[in-house]
């Protein structure tokens, strides 16, 4: 696939995050659960299921001030999809999903490619399974960053390796990345990194932002 990044809002990102602050939106799941969709439902398909509803959380956050807003992409990549049987569709969700975040973001807001971690292990990374999940993740951000967003928020991934892989598979891309790792209770990493290494890690991976 050819990819087809907005340089000149990726670019504007850049600049912008060199200025201070910048205000992403919430929890896109949350709001959709507090709106009628139960935790058995697959959020993702509900951007071509019910768009408008998806459109109204974007709406929400963006008239409250968000300058950025994500995708309802988190679990969007054929594995994760494959829990629902919907492994064929996810194409189709993803650029949905970018396409409801641009028609209220405009000219004026950001778009961020949400991409949640694939679920496997680090043992599991260097196994068939875990070469399968990457290059699902892989092709979910492509097809993302060829559907127009503005950068790829990588969100909430627990295993470091898997990450900085992700990282440096995005960074071919030319776009911007956002680079999001959870911690455990006890404030350090799956394998007991300190912050700062992870912080590091995530930096010289290729990184513009960290969290």
């Amino acid at each position: 696939m050819k990819s087809a990044v907005n340089l000149s809002k990726s670019g504007l990102f850049l600049e912008r995050i060199k200025e201070g602050g910048v205000l992403f939106d919430g929890a896109i799941g949350t709001q959709l659960y507090e709106r009628g969709i139960f935790l058995n439902q697959c959020f993702e398909q509900v951007s071509v299921t019910q768009p408008r509803l998806v459109k109204q959380v974007h709406r929400d956050y963006f008239d409250a001030g968000a300058e950025v807003l994500t995708t309802n992409t988190f679990g969007a990549n054929a594995k994760k999809l494959a829990q629902h049987g919907l492994e064929s569709r996810w194409q189709e969700i993803n650029r949905a999903s970018v396409k409801l975040a641009r028609e209220v973001a405009g000219k004026t807001g950001f778009i961020a490619g949400s991409v949640g971690p694939s679920g496997v292990t680090l043992d599991e990374l260097s196994r068939p399974q875990g070469r399968k999940a990457m290059q699902a993740l892989a092709d979910q951000i492509e097809v993302l960053v060829e559907a127009g967003v503005d950068l790829i928020c990588l969100e909430t991934f627990s295993v470091l390796q898997e990450l900085e892989m992700m990282i440096e598979r995005t960074k071919a891309l030319n776009i911007p990345i956002v680079a999001l790792y959870t911690f455990q209770m006890n404030g350090r990493g799956a394998e007991g990194q300190s912050p700062i290494v992870v912080g590091q890690r995530l930096i010289e991976a290729g990184a513009d932002v960290i969290g």
